[in-house]
């Protein structure tokens, strides 16, 4: 990337730790709902960072959602172990950052 000071250790570590608060709430849901199976679908992890305010302060500080999921079968009453281990997946892989970065 070009120009700017772009974004300390510290800062990512407290934007990635935001992150991974929502994807225990988000995984949390996926161990209970039984409706319906995604397919296709995505995690978006949104953070508008301002350097003068902590994340933990700010209004919003990073927000994760589902996007893209329109597609889905009807779950029969199963859990969605599928969607399941994409977010353990991304857990473990924003864990490790965090973890490296201390």
């Amino acid at each position: 990337g070009g120009g700017g000071g772009g974004v300390s250790s510290s800062r990512a570590t407290e934007v990635y730790g935001e992150a991974l608060e929502g994807l225990k709430g988000l995984r949390g849901w996926f161990a209970t709902q039984r409706e319906m199976h995604f397919l296709g679908s995505s995690v978006l992890i949104v953070y508008e960072g301002d350097d003068e305010v902590s994340v933990s302060h700010a209004r919003q500080p990073v927000r994760v959602c589902v996007v893209d999921f329109c597609n889905y079968v009807d779950g029969g009453g199963h859990l969605d172990d599928n969607f399941g281990h994409g977010i353990d997946r991304l857990t473990e892989m924003l864990s490790a950052i965090v973890h490296e970065s201390r």
